[in-house]
């Protein structure tokens, strides 16, 4: 009897939360002629707002819509959502919005389509963004574990604004992933403190060899920028010490950066950079600076200038560079790097030189050097 009786009472407190979870979870839809921000308004934190085309026609509403709670807002069909005006944004999400997720909507004719004002944990997925004067998604403040993915975002200008964008705060844990950014001077942009944040499978496109198509700088660490594809840049992916911190644990992996002026411009320490293709770029395939670098496996053909240009960093530097295939340049490897291996890599059919070294107590063994026009190893100073 006492056992029935406990039965029913644990019965009775499930039906009790899931009746609490249905209610505090709503779902609420919006259709043409109705206001999108009245629905935001009225809804509750955790609800779900559903706007609806045009019974499966196209269909614009023209707001510019503010969250101060977590919702969930979802495009069905084909809904574009144009700003009241160029200089709001189609969104913005403030800090009472961490979690919000936007998807699946079109966005135009904003200077700023989605702002995110210090908000976290948020997920921008699957819109498209046109007309986008100065940026497509802006991430302002301190932002952490929010994912932008598979959205499409095209610029006005090719000679200013960036694609996305995190500036001034600290930027962690975030997945930029799987976004088709065209059209803007700079793709991806982390301007601050960034640690531990993953740009993968992303497809930028610049245009007369200006701006980059994703860019760091020295305040970073940890960063995993894996399987993206950039043209058109002054640089591909650029890691930029401007100051007096050079970044360090970065992963940068299986990239491909054809047509731009350098696929690689990057000042890192302690990195591994591999299996990435830099290939007919107007000057290097991967000018690199730094110490204690693995640069691993890439290729870098017909590049204008070198296939990898290793700067000095230090008195020593002990970078490893190994296993790269670099032809077609007009020298293979340019290296000024102290106290770095050279080692095992195909050094073949450059214009002048396979391997330029201007640096002291470095080692150079088991690489294929053969069919540069001027020579193979040419060694210049004490």
């Amino acid at each position: 009897m006492l056992l029935k009786k406990l039965i029913n009472y644990m019965f009775l407190i499930c039906l009790l939360l899931i009746s609490i979870q249905s209610i505090s979870a709503a779902n609420i839809t919006v259709h043409p002629g109705d206001s999108i921000q009245s629905a935001v308004n009225g809804a509750s934190d955790g609800d779900s707002i559903t706007v609806y085309d045009s019974n499966n026609s196209p269909y614009t509403y023209k707001e510019s819509i503010s969250l101060n709670k977590k919702i969930t807002l979802k495009a069905s069909g084909n809904v574009t959502i144009e700003a009241k005006n160029s200089s709001s944004a189609v969104f913005t999400v403030n800090s009472a919005a961490s979690g919000s997720s936007i998807q699946n909507f079109i966005m135009s004719k904003s200077s700023y389509c989605i702002m995110i004002n210090n908000a976290n944990s948020c997920i921008i997925a699957n819109n498209v963004i046109n007309s986008a004067s100065l940026v497509g998604i802006q991430f302002y403040g301190n932002v952490y574990n929010s994912r932008v993915i598979n959205n499409t975002i095209n610029g006005v200008d090719s000679s200013v604004g960036n694609g996305i964008s995190f500036e001034y705060g600290t930027v962690t844990n975030n997945t930029i992933s799987g976004n088709s950014i065209n059209n803007f001077l700079n793709g991806i942009i982390f301007n601050n403190n960034s640690e531990n944040n993953t740009v993968s499978n992303n497809r930028v496109s610049c245009t007369g060899y200006n701006g980059a198509g994703i860019y760091t700088t020295d305040n970073a660490r940890g960063m995993i920028i894996t399987g993206n594809t950039v043209t058109g840049a002054e640089d591909g992916i650029a890691v930029q010490q401007i100051g007096t911190n050079t970044p360090t644990n970065f992963n940068i992996s299986g990239n491909i950066l054809t047509g731009n002026k350098n696929g690689f411009w990057i000042c890192l320490c302690n990195s591994t950079i591999a299996n990435n293709n830099a290939s007919g770029n107007l000057v290097s395939g991967l000018d690199i600076t730094g110490r204690y670098n693995q640069i691993l496996n890439n290729t870098a053909t017909n590049n204008g200038n070198c296939g990898i240009t290793l700067g000095k960093y230090g008195d020593a530097d002990y970078n490893t560079v190994d296993g790269n295939k670099l032809s077609y340049n007009q020298a293979g490897i340019n290296s000024a790097s102290n106290y770095s291996n050279i080692t095992g890599n195909s050094l073949t059919n450059n214009g002048n030189y396979g391997a330029i070294v201007t640096a002291t107590h470095v080692k150079l063994a088991q690489n294929i050097v053969s069919y540069n026009n001027d020579g193979g190893i040419l060694l210049i100073g004490t």
